[in-house]
């Protein structure tokens, strides 16, 4: 199974499920589970504004890469990511958003080093439609 996040397009290859905003992210890798997920696309400008207390925040594909990490990870080695036998997803970053692209990319590749997996992140645009 693999998940594209993005507010706009969407992939033209089968087997992409895609994820609209950041809570439509969480929610499908919490119903799939991580353990069946293979492949994330990123995106980084998703249009998803929320107000919290009258101010205004905007979710990126950044903040569901940090989310994944963090929620899968919690270096005491009781999280999902903990375990080096359990693959992370293949992921890949899509964004026309160069500085958040890069980001995004560099965050993934800078954890999984640190947890001492292949450093993989790529900046790879799918075959899409708009």
């Amino acid at each position: 199974m693999c998940i594209y996040l993005d507010d706009m397009r969407t992939p033209t290859e089968a087997g992409w499920i895609v994820a609209r905003n950041f809570d439509d992210f969480k929610n499908k890798i919490e119903l799939f589970g991580i353990e069946n997920i293979q492949e994330i696309s990123f995106d980084h400008d998703l249009a998803d504004f929320t107000r919290i207390d009258g101010i205004s925040n905007e979710w990126t594909g950044f903040d569901a890469a940090k989310w994944l990490v963090e929620n899968y990870t919690n270096f005491e080695g009781t999280g999902y990511f903990d375990n080096p036998q359990n693959p992370f997803p293949k992921v890949n970053v899509h964004s026309n958003n160069p500085a958040g692209a890069k980001n995004i990319q560099t965050y993934l590749n800078n954890y999984l080093s640190f947890s001492g997996r292949l450093a993989n992140c790529t900046l790879n645009v799918l075959p899409h439609i708009v």
